[in-house]
């Protein structure tokens, strides 16, 4: 029977996520991903990382919903991010929109 570690090393999620090293640290200290310091070294609980990797379920609208406008952003907005970083916040992005549409069909199925 194989122990599960109580808690994985920045390298170890960088494996995990297939994140460079560097992005995993940088999710660390910006808070974006769960974890904490102990003694100067980075410590992640693997089921906070387990629950913040899983999928999460769009709320559900009560009723229309306003979309804020955004103006589009220069290409290079996102240059300081390591590739597999912008790759990664895309795949939330579009898993995101994917549950609104999915939600909203829903809603427009118990109308009919």
């Amino acid at each position: 029977m194989t122990s599960t570690p109580s808690f994985l090393t920045p390298r170890q999620v960088a494996e995990r996520l297939g994140l460079p090293v560097k992005a995993v640290y940088g999710r660390l200290e910006r808070g974006t991903l769960p974890g904490y310091k102990d003694g100067g070294a980075w410590k992640i609980v693997p089921s906070e990382l387990d629950a913040w990797t899983a999928p999460k379920a769009a709320p559900m609208p009560c009723g229309p919903v306003a979309l804020p406008v955004m103006e589009r952003a220069p290409s290079t907005a996102l240059g300081f991010l390591a590739e597999a970083e912008r790759h990664q916040l895309l795949a939330d992005g579009f898993r995101a929109l994917a549950g609104i549409v999915k939600s909203l069909a829903g809603q427009s199925a118990n109308v009919a």
